[in-house]
């Protein structure tokens, strides 16, 4: 009916205000223009009005949901494959995360919440750093003088934005895994899955270019000597 039709096209103005694929070229070309910290405020904050009212329409328009939530599973981790601008590949990573949090939606406030709220703890740090360091593209990772604390924080904030277990970004994945099995959505939860494999990959590559490039540095900042070149 119109109650239908009405829901259907706010929860398509709400998936374009929360850059979700395939509505997300916005995103990017915003993304590639602001600084690290209004980027930061851009790809959390910002999310979470809509993420709000998405979860009040979640119920009624579901296929529509639905295809949203692939579309920004699938285009966020496939495309960020291809990005070597390092605010592009944020935000892609960022769109995949959407696709998590509209999963989320559809089932939990809390789940939506927690999901959030770790997100945006586990992007701080990765963004701080490359503000700092003011990193636009890999090929200047190695190239960066970070502190050794820095370099740990960066690699465990990355490797927990992918999902890897026993990092604290595996877990709100695990209750969304879990709450979408629980009502028998494997294939999404199969996608999901996959996805984040793709995810983890990129954030693999970016902290492999400042460490296998930039590894000399680890190795002075420790005063190691290689037996090998001894």
């Amino acid at each position: 009916g119109e109650g239908g039709i009405s829901k259907e096209m706010i929860l398509l103005g709400l998936a374009i205000k929360l850059g979700a694929a395939p509505f997300h070229s916005w995103l990017i070309t915003v993304a590639e223009s602001l600084g690290w910290v209004p980027l930061f405020v851009l790809l959390t904050i910002q999310k979470l009005n809509p993420l709000l009212m998405v979860w009040n329409f979640s119920q009624s328009s579901s296929s529509l949901l639905y295809s949203i939530i692939f579309f920004s599973l699938a285009l966020g981790a496939l495309l960020g494959l291809a990005q070597t601008s390092t605010r592009a590949l944020m935000t892609f990573s960022s769109i995949n995360h959407v696709g998590w949090l509209l999963a989320s939606s559809a089932l939990s406030l809390q789940a939506t919440l927690v999901y959030f709220t770790v997100y945006s703890t586990i992007l701080l740090a990765p963004i701080l750093l490359l503000y700092i360091a003011n990193i636009s593209h890999l090929n200047e990772l190695p190239f960066v003088q970070l502190s050794l604390q820095h370099q740990y924080l960066f690699y465990f904030c990355l490797l927990s934005l992918g999902g890897l277990p026993p990092f604290l970004g595996f877990l709100p994945k695990w209750m969304i895994l879990q709450l979408l099995m629980s009502i028998s959505f494997y294939t999404l939860s199969l996608v999901m899955i996959l996805m984040s494999l793709f995810t983890l990959f990129f954030y693999l590559r970016l902290m492999f270019t400042a460490f296998i490039f930039g590894g000399g540095k680890i190795l002075q900042n420790k005063n190691l000597s290689l037996p090998l070149f001894t």
